[in-house]
């Protein structure tokens, strides 16, 4: 079998903008064609192999070679790349035969990757002969994560936004952990969103840098100082019973029958003139939307032993309020409804839930 030796031709499209990473900015983020011009400044060394599933011991499959120029004449890299051969052997000359390049950066991070395929075909002159391509062609694609010349960040991360500029998603990097060096998602430059660096400082401390992805320029943090003062409890009501104002009415919303029976969260107080022990007469009300009354208000008590029970006190049925003694203090109370029920849990799959 004769000897099979491949040249490469490399067709490898991109223009040479400047690209390097300067102070707080990244502006090879801002489009994949900037990336691809930071990308080819950062072309280091590259290597090739060629493969078969058939490939048997050959003297050649693959090389390795590195550059000193900074940064690299990629025509000239093409070039030396395609200056080196390839000499193989195959035990099925019917395979499939794959020649797979990579250019990468100094410490050996890949940058441009593609592949080249091609047969063996037979020798229409010479019986049992066969012939490979002599020179191929081969176009390599910009890898799909990128090393940035940011170095000690120990977490990345990008945000997403919507076309209303609301994040939608996070996106988590992938960190080297020997270098801090952030591998950066090709497919993401550009997009509408920010990408939030976390680094540790060498001289103690950290720091964050917030590049907005649209243009790689970094920007500062929209800063904000609130408290929460209004804050409520869904379906629970809090009242506070005093001279003032005894009676407490609580309208529930239903519907179809179906509601949230609401938990009262009661403050009891008395005139300064009440004697101790003295309790205060407090008046309750509550109707749902579709007219239905309580037939009764529970009252949460915990005995001595710490067991908790519910005092019961009957409501009136005629649409007027309930007067009930109680002393001053804190106190939970419930409703209980004749016909009133709790909306059903929802299960995934299964009818009968309401809301």
């Amino acid at each position: 079998m004769k000897n099979a030796y491949v040249y490469l031709i490399i067709i490898c499209f991109s223009l040479v903008h400047p690209g390097i990473v300067r102070g707080q900015h990244l502006p090879m983020l801002a489009s994949r064609d900037a990336l691809r011009s930071y990308a080819l400044q950062e072309v280091f060394q590259a290597w090739g192999s060629v493969w078969s599933r058939s490939i048997v011991n050959s003297p050649e499959t693959g090389f390795h070679f590195k550059i000193s120029d900074r940064p690299a004449d990629i025509r000239r890299f093409h070039a030396k790349v395609a200056s080196q051969d390839f000499d193989f052997r195959v035990a099925n000359p019917r395979d499939e035969v794959f020649v797979n390049l990579t250019y990468a950066d100094r410490e050996g991070y890949p940058l441009f990757q593609g592949a080249s395929v091609a047969r063996f075909v037979r020798d229409p002159h010479r019986e049992g002969r066969w012939n490979f391509p002599e020179r191929l062609g081969a176009e390599l694609f910009l890898a799909g994560q990128i090393p940035l010349n940011v170095s000690n960040v120990y977490w990345a991360r990008i945000l997403v936004q919507d076309e209303q500029g609301r994040t939608v998603h996070e996106e988590p990097l992938t960190i080297d952990e020997r270098t801090g060096r952030v591998l950066f998602p090709a497919q993401f430059a550009g997009v509408n969103g920010h990408l939030i660096l976390n680094i540790n400082d060498p001289r103690g401390g950290q720091s964050e840098r917030i590049i907005n992805l649209r243009n790689g320029l970094a920007e500062g943090p929209v800063a904000a100082r609130t408290v929460v003062r209004d804050i409520a409890i869904h379906d629970v009501v809090e009242a506070v019973l005093s001279p003032a104002n005894m009676k407490l009415a609580v309208e529930v919303k239903s519907f179809d029958g179906y509601g949230e029976s609401p938990t009262l969260h009661l403050r009891v107080e008395g005139s300064e003139d009440l004697p101790p022990g003295a309790a205060v007469a407090t008046s309750f009300y509550a109707v749902t939307t579709e007219g239905e009354l309580p037939k009764a208000i529970g009252i949460r008590v915990v005995r001595p032993d710490g067991a908790i029970i519910w005092n019961w006190f009957p409501l009136a049925q005629d649409g007027n309020s309930t007067e009930l003694p109680l002393l001053p203090g804190l106190y939970h109370a419930i409703f209980a409804w004749p016909n009133l029920r709790p909306y059903p849990p929802y299960i995934p799959g299964r009818d009968g839930g309401k809301g």
